[in-house]
């Protein structure tokens, strides 16, 4: 992740003797304790979700921390998501497991350089919405979008590839190499649906994605980030997933296909695969075959980073739910036959 030799504990930097280290001093029992930690030039706090949330200044750019929900595995789930966004050919942010005033979570650096521009998904639509939907009836229909629709109920609507390609044709109509531009960007997104059907990654909504103008690329999908809730993993395995009777293909997917009622993994799926070429259908096929052959190396590859063994129940949980999800994934692939090219 970075040239910076954090120390560790059990896996975890401590992120807390490197601050210790850069101010000189000890944490104050105030600051240890502060609900909104404020120290000028190093640390201010990120107001975002129900997490602790910090900002902190490094040599090598911003570096941000986010703590997991309290008896979760949200910390590992973003390394795992790491490593199969790596493993797939996704674009990533890179984490590490980290501890900071006594509560783990994960760190991370931002993905935004110098002179690079980040717009996410919700402020895309929301664009798109006030230039477009707001006094037109016939347009609002077309997306199937309610007078009586919230905000948030919009962004859900519109938040399927179907949409939100049209929304990119339209965001970017008079740009000269549209053609280039807005296929690439839906490539990403296509990369990022399977990512979420495979991994069933149900925290995709419009805040966890965005269009990158990378001042070298170009206008990008940005990598991907914040997928702490793949698997179930922000809840607790040994506790509450046992004791639930609905199944992890039950849940619901943010980012879907079309405006479709197909929501569940395996539904937005066979959706995908009805209505797509047999380029399309490879492509989940490839991608399925990798994360097959990779499922052991994943945990091996997180050890061998943070220099400890994962918790083996925690190992146990992916490797066994992976294989029967994907055994799922292979049957709706081989029951679908899709279009032709």
């Amino acid at each position: 992740m970075s040239k910076i030799k954090f120390q560790r504990k059990n896996g975890w930097i401590e992120l807390d003797s490197w601050i210790e280290e850069r101010l000189g001093r000890p944490l104050t029992s105030e600051e240890y304790h502060s609900d909104s930690l404020m120290i000028e030039g190093l640390i201010e706090p990120n107001i975002s979700g129900n997490h602790d949330n910090y900002i902190i200044t490094t040599e090598e750019g911003q570096l941000f921390y986010k703590s997991e929900q309290f008896n979760s595995d949200e910390a590992y789930a973003e390394l795992l998501a790491e490593e199969i966004s790596k493993l797939l050919d996704i674009p990533t942010a890179h984490y590490d497991l980290a501890i900071f005033r006594g509560k783990k979570g994960v760190i991370s650096y931002s993905f935004i350089k110098e002179y690079d521009t980040y717009y996410p998904g919700t402020d895309i639509l929301l664009d798109f919405c006030e230039q477009n939907l707001d006094n037109n009836s016939e347009k609002r229909k077309l997306y199937n979008i309610s007078n009586r629709d919230s905000i948030e109920r919009t962004l859900d609507k519109l938040n399927n590839l179907e949409d939100i390609w049209s929304i990119l044709e339209d965001r970017f109509k008079n740009n000269y190499n549209k053609d280039i531009i807005i296929p690439r960007i839906i490539h990403g997104l296509v990369n990022k649906l399977i990512f979420d059907i495979l991994t069933i990654n149900i925290d995709d909504h419009t805040e966890n994605w965005g269009i990158l103008d990378d001042n070298e690329l170009g206008k990008i999908l940005a990598p991907q980030f914040d997928n702490a809730r793949i698997l179930n993993l922000h809840r607790n395995i040994l506790v509450e997933r046992f004791a639930s009777k609905e199944t992890l293909q039950d849940k619901k997917l943010d980012l879907t296909v079309d405006n479709s009622t197909a929501r569940k993994p395996l539904e937005v799926l066979k959706r995908f695969l009805d209505i797509s070429s047999s380029e399309y259908r490879d492509l989940v096929i490839d991608k399925v075959n990798k994360l097959q052959e990779g499922i052991h190396d994943i945990p091996e590859i997180i050890e061998q980073r943070t220099e400890h063994p994962m918790p083996s129940y925690l190992k146990d949980y992916f490797i066994t739910t992976m294989k029967d999800h994907l055994q799922k994934v292979n049957e709706v692939i081989y029951d679908t036959k899709g279009k032709k090219k």
